[in-house]
């Protein structure tokens, strides 16, 4: 059995085959609507009006975010509603999702980085028959000899990525330290660290990348 879903004053209808939200059948047909909690009802933002039709399941988010006036005109939260069958929806121009824009200025400060990850560079002596010390051995001495760096540690993930770049560099490498603790090791030619600032806020993502070195 199939029913039909209409979307006014959009103009726009979806015939379905099974019950869904009218928030899923908004997405099917190509519809957008402002959701900032992803469809779960917590944000209230997906309000629409039944104009005709009978939806199921009146939930307590609904009561939460709509008075009892406009529940009694037929406003619900598309995400919280369930059809199982004709129904016209419309929907207020508050609930639909605006064009993405991409914010592409912005106040440049300067300021002096103390950025909690180093990039030092190292040459390390080769090992020999005379001289088989480890990778993490040579490295933690020339870390000692030419930065003055004591006592450091490394992870498993660290210490394949230092083998790799040891061999493939000819014992030139670039080590990342975080504290005491070596995270990551790179061909020399990686002479300089950078950092990603992102800023996750309700309705817009901010990004930042800048030289930890030079700030």
């Amino acid at each position: 059995m199939t029913y039909t879903v209409e979307f006014e004053p959009i103009g726009i209808r979806l015939i379905c085959e099974e019950p869904l939200t009218v928030f899923e059948a908004a997405r099917q047909a190509g519809v957008s609507l402002r959701s900032i909690c992803g469809g779960k009802g917590t944000c209230g933002k997906c309000a629409i009006r039944i104009r005709q039709g009978i939806a199921l399941h009146l939930v307590e988010a609904e009561r939460e975010h709509l008075s009892d006036a406009l529940l009694a005109e037929g406003w619900r939260l598309a995400c919280r509603t369930v059809v199982t069958e004709n129904i016209t929806i419309y929907i207020p121009p508050g609930s639909l999702e605006e064009s993405q824009v991409v914010q592409t200025e912005g106040v440049e400060t300067t300021f002096a980085p103390r950025p909690a990850v180093r990039l030092l560079p190292v040459v390390i002596t080769p090992p020999s028959l005379s001289d088989q010390a480890s990778d993490m051995e040579r490295l933690a001495a020339g870390l000692h000899e030419q930065h003055g760096v004591r006592n450091i540690i490394a992870g498993l993930p660290a210490l394949r990525a230092l083998r790799t770049a040891l061999r493939e560099t000819d014992w030139q490498i670039s080590a990342a330290l975080r504290g005491d603790e070596i995270i990551a090791a790179y061909p020399r030619t990686h002479d300089r660290a950078v950092g990603l600032a992102v800023d996750i806020g309700t309705t817009k993502l901010a990004c930042y990348l800048v030289d930890l070195e030079s700030g």
